[in-house]
């Protein structure tokens, strides 16, 4: 039987995400108790923990044949049960509509600074997945952040696009250093992410200016 169609199931409490997260990421990163489940960054800036949800992948045109693939995707199609925007909790699902309920969405563990959604999500062919982090920073703050993608990604903070880049190719250290400026207090950083063809990963990192990780930035962990 699939979730209930108000809100998708709770996939770990959010005090056991954060044992499994220092667990796999060692004693550089550390949490921040009391309060709402908090992260800091591990050593060399990386993220540790996301909500992902997905794949979304087009439908097959009436009467195509089993063996054939739906329609070709690009970064900003919405395919039948993908939310509008990301969803930054575990278990909200967009407006209401089941659809969503009955896709992938968990809070994954970036283990070795690393989600494999090939392996995670398990896509047919072409898909399109979210990823979603949720920072609070102390004070403003300005650096960047750095991906590791493939293939495609565009990347929304707080729903504002400020960065879009779609096109096949193999995974790569920080292959994006895209420019982050935040005022203090809590944003929301959510990626799009296409999948061509081949491997599906993704890995973050957070620098300050200088290219090191930042004091006073956290993630929370999700509930």
């Amino acid at each position: 039987m699939g979730p209930p169609p108000s809100r998708c199931r709770r996939s770990a409490g959010a005090w056991l995400v954060l044992a499994g997260v220092l667990g796999a990421l060692g004693p550089s990163a550390e949490a921040s108790p009391p309060g709402p489940g908090v992260l800091g960054l591990a050593e060399d800036g990386r993220v540790g923990v996301f909500v992902v949800s997905g794949p979304y992948e087009a439908r097959k045109p009436t009467g195509a044949p089993a063996t054939s693939t739906g329609a070709k995707l690009a970064l900003g199609d919405r395919p039948s049960g993908m939310p509008p925007l990301a969803l930054s909790e575990a278990l909200v699902c967009a407006g209401g509509d089941p659809d969503p309920c009955s896709r992938r969405t968990t809070v994954e563990i970036a283990r070795s600074g690393v989600v494999d959604l090939k392996e995670r999500l398990a896509p047919r062919g072409e898909a399109l997945a979210y990823a979603t982090f949720t920072l609070r920073t102390e004070r403003d703050f300005r650096g960047f952040l750095l991906l590791s993608v493939d293939d495609g990604v565009r990347v929304s903070v707080d729903g504002k696009v400020i960065h879009s880049r779609d096109e096949g190719r193999p995974p790569r250290d920080d292959d994006d250093a895209v420019p982050l400026s935040l005022s203090a207090g809590r944003h929301v950083v959510s990626l799009e992410l296409h999948q061509h063809d081949g491997p599906w990963q993704v890995a973050a990192r957070i620098v300050d200016d200088g290219l090191a990780r930042p004091t006073g930035l956290v993630v929370e962990v999700p509930s």
